[in-house]
């Protein structure tokens, strides 16, 4: 688990305030994920003239401020050496179309129809390439881009979609990561960016279950200097199907691991005690719990596929 550092932290704190107060990268489960090409709105030839015409502007430029968009066109940075457009965007495209299929911070699952081996229908959980966890995207993608933007990088054979998009593959070297190849799409003959993502799965968990991994909750008992962390997971309708439940004494200095299992009703209908240790926390905090929402959990992840398979 890679540990931020001071700068790290302040940087995504202040990415963090940027989600809150434009209230718009909350959405955390949205189930209408699931969409044709055909039906991507793209930006319009007016909608380009007005954002290039806007991102002029020199205060985009600036990487000291946080710039709060109103609407999907809305201008949100410009990158500082090749002034590469990134616009607020919505769910098909542009900074919020990044975030939500890229950013582990901010991904939000799409499903896809599938078929079983037995030719049954079913919804699966679509995998994409993530960001490493070191990136803070409001700060760290217009340096990216920037890197990838280049003559030599443009590729015309891998481009499906030429008529609309223009399509740069490189390496972005990164001090803490090493280097990563990009893929960065700008809307044809603009700099605005439609989309820009890993061309790896370096930074993307194997996934074990078809349930998206939802965000931790938890309580603390100051008198009992215990605290309860759950992790859920979530099926396609949003329902909770399991739950990931650590119990922390830090008086005995001891941690248990239980899974739940809920009904449809969201009610738990089965517990299963998975193991005692030793706690391997001093003492309860924040960091504990940013810790624990990003890190993988393929064992336990493997129990409750077994847990599947039970009656």
């Amino acid at each position: 688990m890679q540990k931020p550092g001071l700068l790290a932290t302040f940087r995504r704190e202040a990415y963090n305030l940027h989600i809150q107060l434009n209230n718009k990268y909350l959405t955390q489960l949205n189930v209408n994920s699931v969409t044709d090409m055909a039906d991507k709105k793209l930006l319009t030839p007016e909608e380009i003239k007005r954002i290039t015409e806007e991102a002029t502007k020199p205060h985009f430029r600036d990487p000291r401020l946080l710039i709060f968009a109103k609407t999907r066109t809305d201008v949100l940075r410009v990158s500082p050496i090749n002034e590469l457009i990134f616009i607020e965007g919505d769910d098909n495209t542009g900074f919020k179309h990044i975030n939500q299929r890229h950013s582990k911070y901010h991904e939000r699952p799409n499903w896809r129809k599938a078929k079983t081996e037995d030719k049954a229908n079913y919804w699966q959980l679509q995998k994409h390439s993530l960001f490493s966890t070191s990136v803070i995207p409001y700060f760290d993608y217009p340096k990216i881009a920037d890197s990838i933007y280049k003559k030599e990088n443009l590729n015309i054979e891998e481009n499906t979609n030429p008529e609309n998009y223009d399509l740069y593959c490189g390496n972005y070297k990164s001090q803490k990561d090493g280097t990563i190849p990009f893929k960065l799409l700008l809307y044809k003959g603009t700099k605005i960016v439609h989309n820009l993502y890993p061309n790896s799965n370096q930074f993307t968990p194997n996934r074990v279950l078809n349930y998206k991994k939802g965000v931790l909750g938890a309580t603390y008992n100051v008198k009992m200097c215990q605290a309860t962390i759950r992790i859920p997971y979530y099926d396609r309708k949003k329902l909770i199907k399991y739950k990931i439940v650590f119990l922390q004494d830090y008086f005995q200095k001891k941690e248990k691991v239980l899974i739940e299992r809920l009904n449809y009703d969201n009610k738990t209908s089965d517990i299963f005690f998975i193991t005692e240790r030793d706690l391997p926390y001093k003492e309860f905090d924040q960091l504990i719990l940013a810790r624990m929402d990003f890190v993988e959990l393929p064992g336990l992840e493997n129990i409750i596929l077994s847990i599947e398979k039970m009656p």
